[in-house]
């Protein structure tokens, strides 16, 4: 039996995997969906929070595991499992990456030049609250690209739950050295319909990272909630094949 240990994206929670975990440990699997610092159910104040926190956040749910776990990223997730799998290689499995934004080192969300029209994209929708340090998506943005083939009470239950973004987690630059990273077993999966983050952009930063075992969901941005039975059979595989 494997475990896996799922990060959500920016401005989600726990809770987006809500479909996914039943599916895993109904086979006897170990799942661990820990809220990143500010979101979900844990209270920690937005403001200030940065990568940093994030990144620490993960080794807080890793460290406990008696066993190597399959780390997983989604969205913005993809940044803070990137530098998890560098720092916490030892209790890492493997890594899977879903519709990931996976930065080249150094870089942040905000300066990667790979990532800049996904920016572009979301910027005329982003509210931001400059004495919290936080911003924001307006619900019809969301709906439009995070959701865009889900059904309508998951997106109901999404723009109830989502949470504002720290403003220093898109500016965040977390380096990694990669030679522990690159020893890891890693999956691309990539959602073939996407609004936010195209397919072709999908495969160009699983490309650069030296990701070449990757598979493709006929879904949106958030195949978590549109097909989980799809991303948790890909999961699956991917935990059979490192063992």
């Amino acid at each position: 039996m494997s475990t896996f240990v799922l990060i959500h994206g920016g401005s989600h929670g726990a809770w987006c995997w809500y479909k996914i975990v039943p599916l895993l440990e109904s086979l006897g699997h170990t799942v661990v969906t820990p809220d990143l610092p500010g979101h979900g159910r844990d209270r920690t104040p937005i403001r200030g929070l940065t990568g940093a926190a994030y990144l620490d956040s993960v080794g807080s749910a890793l460290n406990p595991l008696a066993d190597k776990a399959i780390l997983v990223g989604h969205s913005m997730g993809g940044v803070t499992v990137k530098a998890a799998a560098e720092r916490y290689a030892d209790r890492i499995a493997g890594v899977a990456y879903v519709a990931a934004d996976v930065v080249a080192g150094g870089q942040s969300l905000a300066t990667d030049p790979a990532l800049a029209d996904i920016l572009v994209t979301l910027g005329p929708h982003i509210s931001a609250d400059t004495d919290a340090e936080t911003f924001e998506i307006a619900p019809e943005a969301a709906t439009r690209f995070f959701y865009n083939d889900c059904d309508a009470l998951d997106i109901a239950l999404a723009l109830r739950l989502l949470t504002p973004e720290p403003t220093a987690t898109i500016t965040s630059r977390i380096d990694h050295t990669t030679d522990r990273y690159l020893a890891l077993p890693r999956l691309g999966v990539i959602t073939s319909e996407d609004a936010l983050l195209p397919a072709d952009v999908q495969q160009t930063l699983y490309r650069r990272d030296g990701i070449t075992d990757t598979v493709s969901l006929l879904t949106g941005h958030s195949p978590f909630l549109s097909a989980p039975g799809a991303l948790a059979a890909h999961l699956l595989n991917f935990a059979d094949r490192v063992g």
